[in-house]
């Protein structure tokens, strides 16, 4: 099995639009409208609420990302593709055991207020949106408290924002395992865009995604339930944990 690129996601739809599966054949403004159909198609992918299913996180986009503590800078912004950590922080350093947990904005303002210049090792860090005025995509930032004594590296669990990238990477998040239904979601806006109403390629795409949601979520499950008092073997679940990591320096 193989990912799906980019070039072929655009090949399958110039065949579909245009009868042709050279791209050099084709006008910039038909790229353009392509790129267009694998950009929607791919929200429907990525974001499957919008199809008409039950809202589904691909587990695929929850990868282990690092962001830079620097000493006295309260916050770190992030860049457009981190969606959020989930639970606490701990530092991507050997040998220290400190957790800095996630609580909400309105406590860390309230520990500031009382204390204004106080500094040490976070215990606490929270997440807000950032507004863009338009010049780019919205994007996440992040406030340590206590105000950080030291400079360091914390490390956990994000969601990955995939479009906002752009589609010119090479692979599409989702890897083989996905690959298929990606190709039919893409060929789902091509074949709206081309007649104005859902044919084949949509219904085919909806048996696709519910196909891989149900993969994705198998893929969740533990390797075991836990103990089992009454002294048995514990139940064997299928589990895949992703050993993907994405670096950013603040």
């Amino acid at each position: 099995m193989y990912s799906i690129t980019i070039d072929e996601l655009r090949t399958a739809v110039a065949d579909y639009v245009h009868g042709s599966r050279d791209l050099s054949r084709l006008e910039a403004a038909e790229i353009a409208r392509i790129d267009e159909c694998i950009r929607n198609g791919l929200r429907r992918f990525y974001y499957p609420e919008s199809s008409g299913s039950q809202p589904h996180q691909w587990r695929f986009l929850r990868v282990n990302r690092t962001v830079d503590i620097v000493q006295g800078q309260r916050t770190t912004s992030m860049p457009p593709d981190h969606g959020g950590f989930h639970g606490p922080l701990t530092y991507d350093t050997p040998n220290r055991s400190e957790i800095v947990y996630k609580t909400s904005e309105l406590e860390i303002r309230q520990r500031r207020d009382q204390v204004l210049d106080f500094s040490g090792v976070p215990t606490l860090y929270c997440e807000r949106w950032v507004a863009n005025a338009n010049a780019a995509p919205q994007s996440l930032e992040i406030e340590f408290w206590p105000v950080p004594s030291e400079t360091a590296t914390a490390i956990g669990w994000s969601v990955v924002r995939p479009l906002e990238t752009g589609i010119g990477r090479e692979y599409p998040a989702g890897g083989p395992e996905h690959a298929m239904t990606c190709r039919l979601c893409v060929l789902a806006e091509a074949e709206m865009m081309q007649n104005g109403a859902p044919g084949g390629y949509f219904q085919s795409m909806q048996v696709a995604l519910q196909g891989s949601i149900a993969r994705d979520k198998t893929s969740a499950m533990p390797d075991t339930i836990g103990y089992n008092g009454r002294g048995g073997p514990s139940a064997p679940l299928s589990f895949v944990r992703p050993h993907t990591s994405v670096n950013y320096a603040g």
